[in-house]
């Protein structure tokens, strides 16, 4: 094989692609985060952090819809005359000549009614990204000290979350087609020009204004890009009819009992993992508040990072689950299960060791919670990335249990934080989170899974030592 057939090859890996742009993610944050605590001061940290986590709140809004309309084209593209109800099978007729053709009037519908429902979701992030602006903003304004940056900052987060929210859009329209490789290539390109011309903001005093402008700049730039591709590839794909935005109310129909469902965990994830750092936002102090939101920012890198082995290989997991090799998965989950448990060690003791030992120590400010907040904040991370890890893997056998208990528990999480956080501070928020988890989430999808693959917990935890000793 030639070098460029190789290259061209690995370009057209959606695996490889999907590592690269999480890679990109993560080193995103790695390099931006270094600079946004040398040239932003405490208050513009707390805003622009605060702003990363409405920008997720917006982007809420899409409610599990991308994905299952993701879903639902690989029926219309298999040949199916209609999507399948909930739960159900598509049928997948056979022509004449024993192939199968896709069903592009399909399609066209399903991409035209996604089309019209983001035009409405629109509105609903725009809702929730509002919401949030009015929530946190006299605090974060007042300690900011600067109505100029801080009114223009607003502007600015609210315009790059409905581009962003459109381009997630066309983008899970080039997804619909298969395309999953070119929309990761995407996303790693501009991610990259991303992390240059953010660099560049901060290093030339741009200043928070000049990080969101990028930021705003960069979503354009993605919706343009994938709106202009994902017009070349319906056309070479086959789609002849135009968009217009129409609404088919049978395909609507088809896919909202899968969308809820998402949605609901979608919502409850982040209610569970990102409320606390919504309320502790709101504080007075903008250098408490600043101090919470980045612990929370590097430990949800660290989790990204950590969990990477174990959930690249929940689709082989599935796949051995279906074969009924049950020892094989115990195998290659405890032993990647054991390394996600290393990499959070050594990252939990490496973060500990820069930011509360050695920069304290060179003149720095603490830029943490202080030791006994961080150490629960570890724990409760451990935790999270065990009971996340077995979730996965349970899922596997098509049985989702996990739905209402994720917003029950999210739900009581806000309440006790909001009762504990006037009197401790960011200590309550921490201790509601770790309190309520533990109560529930942090071990029943572990017993669920263990009992599933018939796995006596003696045993589990004998393999995760061997697998990691």
């Amino acid at each position: 094989m030639s070098l460029k057939n190789w290259i061209s090859k690995k370009r057209n890996s959606a695996t490889l692609m999907t590592w690269l742009s999480t890679a990109v993610s993560i080193g995103s944050s790695l390099i931006v985060l270094p600079l946004a605590l040398l040239y932003l001061n405490e208050a513009e940290l707390a805003l622009w952090l605060t702003y990363s986590l409405l920008l997720t709140f917006g982007m809420m809004a899409d409610f599990g819809f991308a994905p299952s309309a993701v879903r639902a084209a690989a029926a219309y593209i298999s040949g199916a005359a209609s999507l399948p109800n909930y739960g159900e099978a598509a049928i997948l007729p056979i022509s004449s000549d024993g192939l199968r053709k896709s069903n592009f009037e399909g399609l066209n519908m399903l991409e035209n009614t996604l089309i019209w429902v983001y035009r409405r979701l629109l509105i609903v992030a725009l809702a929730f990204t509002g919401l949030g602006v009015i929530w946190v903003y006299p605090e974060r304004a007042s300690a900011l000290n600067d109505h100029i940056t801080a009114e223009w900052s607003v502007l600015l987060l609210i315009v790059g979350m409905a581009l962003s929210l459109y381009a997630q859009l066309w983008g899970a329209l080039r997804q619909m087609l298969g395309n999953v490789a070119g929309v990761r290539q995407t996303e790693v390109v501009l991610g990259l020009i991303r992390i240059l011309f953010t660099a560049l903001a901060l290093i030339f005093g741009g200043g928070l204004l000049g990080v969101l402008f990028v930021m705003v700049a960069m979503s354009m730039l993605s919706l343009f890009v994938a709106r202009r591709y994902y017009n070349k590839e319906r056309i070479k794909f086959g789609i002849k009819a135009r968009l217009f935005s129409g609404f088919d109310a049978e395909v609507f129909e088809k896919v909202w009992p899968a969308t809820w469902r998402q949605g609901v965990i979608i919502v409850g994830g982040f209610i569970i993992n990102q409320s606390g750092g919504l309320i502790v936002a709101k504080l007075p102090d903008a250098g408490e508040a600043s101090r919470y939101l980045l612990t929370l920012r590097i430990f949800g890198v660290l989790r990204q990072f950590a969990q990477a082995p174990i959930y690249a290989h929940i689709p082989y997991f599935s796949k051995l689950m279906v074969e009924g090799r049950i020892a094989e998965i115990k195998s290659g989950f405890s032993k990647r299960m054991s390394f996600t448990f290393g990499i959070l060690f050594g990252g939990l003791v490496s973060v500990f060791i820069l930011f509360d030992i050695l920069l304290p120590h060179l003149q720095y400010k603490n830029f943490l919670v202080n030791p006994g907040i961080y150490f629960l904040m570890a724990l409760s991370l451990i935790f999270e990335a065990h009971h996340g890890a077995h979730s996965n893997l349970y899922l596997a056998r098509n049985h989702v249990p996990f739905l209402f208990p994720s917003v029950i528990s999210g739900s009581v999480i806000v309440c006790l934080s909001f009762v504990l956080v006037n009197t401790y501070g960011v200590l309550g928020v921490v201790v509601a989170q770790m309190m309520v988890q533990l109560t529930w989430n942090n071990w029943y999808p572990v017993k669920l899974n263990l009992n599933l693959l018939n796995w006596p917990l003696r045993d589990y935890a004998r393999s995760l030592l061997h697998a990691f000793f």
